[in-house]
């Protein structure tokens, strides 16, 4: 590697799990009162049989799959290791469609 050059970081072919999303990536105004909103009315992990709090609000349907942003019926609360999961499928599922798997 040359002096100076920055060695790279993370593996080159992988990509991270929003990689095609919509979302520009910064918060809004509307955005952040939305979520307080979403945490408000569902304090609990909307997934069934979790008794966790939830600390994450999730897409249902994800933004790069074209759910929309702000509409409330595509947003509900959710806990760490759930919303963990279910973007991990999101982006193994992403990886395979890119694959043309």
């Amino acid at each position: 590697m040359p002096q100076g050059a920055q060695q790279p970081r993370g593996c080159p072919t992988c990509r991270p799990p929003w990689a095609g999303s919509k979302n520009p990536g910064s918060s809004t105004r509307r955005a952040r009162a939305l979520r307080r909103q979403v945490l408000d009315e569902q304090p609990f992990c909307a997934v069934l049989g979790c008794q966790r709090a939830s600390v994450e609000v999730d897409h249902i349907v994800p933004l790069a799959a074209g759910g929309d942003r702000y509409d409330r019926t595509n947003l509900r609360g959710i806990c760490v290791p759930h919303h963990r999961e279910k973007t991990a499928q999101e982006a193994a599922e992403g990886r395979k469609r890119r694959a043309g798997g």
